[in-house]
């Protein structure tokens, strides 16, 4: 325990102190930047059409009871957006941490209409609130139990597939006397890039609620196969969730089940937040339960986590996080992010 709190102190020192001095710095640091680039010719842009590109790195460090300490590139990640007209956006986003570059996005989006919007290619599989929020938005630093084991991430049958997958989607809003949200898929359920690995198809869908400004009730349902050892596993999924946020405040709630053929497994977590300082400083609680096999007694797993963000830049953070586990294998995890 004693080791733990030292690493969030030495921690905050080495990364927290020095980056509240960079962020002072960033206006003149941006202007130096832009002289730079405009004044030269090894770096430069040619397109027809507006293009919109941002990136986003990851570095991560872990002490945990069970393993050695150790810093880690967790993403690097490139993303290019343009308007090829009026009603049609192509995204494109890579990840080059890790051994090999993966393609992570590859998406065509047709813009109908507000209530339908129709896209193809490579893109996260609509299913769970947490699933769909981007990286650089996650209030904790590592995925949910159950959403890291049922949402085609880390200990999902299929493997880390980064919650995508490969096909054509339908989403929309619409507006009477709620707002509401939905998203509808037809995927391979293999994965991304990825060939179809059986003759069926999968199905997803979301549909979120709004019966007031920051508050969304919604549900999730998955069903599909995937080809495990030349045989087909049915893979059924179904989550609810819940959400609020206000200026300073924010709650997140999800319960999520799966099964794969005769394997169930079931989870749920709930987490809050709040900004305590001027929109900088977020204090965080979370409960995460997550059960690998409903079938044996005594096997769930429940972790408390203590977190803190401390934001420079709009999209410039450091995340501290501290894991309490029932199993007494407590952890800490920072992570330091940079986004533009």
């Amino acid at each position: 325990m004693n080791h733990m709190i030292i690493s969030f102190i030495c921690l905050y020192t080495i990364f927290g102190c020095p980056l509240s001095f960079l962020s002072a710095k960033t206006s003149a640091l941006t202007n130096r930047c832009d002289n730079l680039i405009s004044g030269s010719d090894q770096f430069r842009i040619i397109s027809t059409r507006a293009v919109a590109l941002s990136a986003l790195a990851h570095v991560a460090y872990s002490d945990q009871a069970s393993s050695a300490s150790t810093f880690r590139m967790r993403r690097a990640r490139l993303k290019i957006k343009s308007n090829l007209n009026d009603h049609t956006t192509l995204k494109i986003q890579m990840d080059f941490s890790g051994s090999r570059t993966k393609l992570l996005d590859s998406e065509l989006s047709y813009h109908l209409h507000s209530a339908l919007v129709i896209s193809a290619g490579q893109f996260k599989i609509p299913f769970s609130h947490e699933n769909l929020t981007s990286v650089e938005s996650l209030q904790f630093i590592q995925w949910s139990q159950v959403v890291d084991a049922l949402c085609s991430r880390g200990k999902d049958i299929t493997g880390n597939q980064c919650g995508r997958d490969i096909g054509l989607r339908l989403t929309g809003s619409l507006s009477r006397r709620f707002h509401l949200d939905y998203l509808l898929a037809l995927m391979n359920g293999s994965g991304i890039n990825t060939d179809d690995t059986n003759a069926s198809k999968d199905i997803a869908g979301r549909v979120v609620i709004h019966p007031a400004d920051h508050i969304g009730i919604g549900g999730s349902y998955y069903t599909g196969s995937y080809t495990q050892l030349a045989q087909d596993v049915t893979r059924t999924r179904m989550g609810m969730e819940f959400s609020y946020k206000a200026e300073r405040f924010s709650c997140l709630a999800e319960y999520i089940r799966g099964r794969d053929d005769d394997s169930h497994r079931s989870g749920w977590f709930i987490q809050t937040g709040y900004f305590m300082t001027d929109s900088k400083i977020e204090g965080l609680l979370k409960l995460d339960v997550y059960d690998p096999d409903e079938k044996i007694l005594g096997d769930i797993s429940r972790i408390f986590i203590f977190g803190v963000n401390i934001l420079f830049e709009e999209k410039s953070r450091l995340q501290l996080n501290y894991m309490m586990s029932e199993k007494n294998q407590d952890s800490v995890i920072a992570q330091l992010q940079f986004a533009f």
